[in-house]
């Protein structure tokens, strides 16, 4: 566990990579994995991990509802720097 926080930390300091932690009492809101991808020509483009396997869609009206659920998830999340500081915590404190 520890190798995989320290990756973690290696990560998120990559130019373009944002990690941030997402309190557990919120994890219930996300309901279910997903990713935006925005393609060359700026269109967006998502894909929603299910219990089922997994969906793309390019619908306007999933992607405007998950670009709205991604921001109050991200709204709930530590910022990046806390984030970053909370996992060197976590290290210290159960994985020396």
């Amino acid at each position: 566990m520890r190798r995989q926080l320290e990756y973690l930390l290696e990560l998120s300091e990559r130019p373009g990579v944002r990690l941030q932690v997402l309190p557990t009492v919120y994890v219930e809101d996300a309901r279910a994995a997903f990713t935006i991808a925005t393609q060359a020509d700026r269109s967006d483009a998502a894909y929603l991990v299910t219990g089922m396997g997994g969906m793309t869609s390019a619908d306007p009206d999933d992607l405007a509802n998950l670009h709205e659920r991604f921001a109050s998830l991200q709204a709930e999340a530590l910022n990046v720097r806390d984030t970053r500081a909370l996992i060197r915590r976590v290290i210290e404190e159960r994985w020396t």
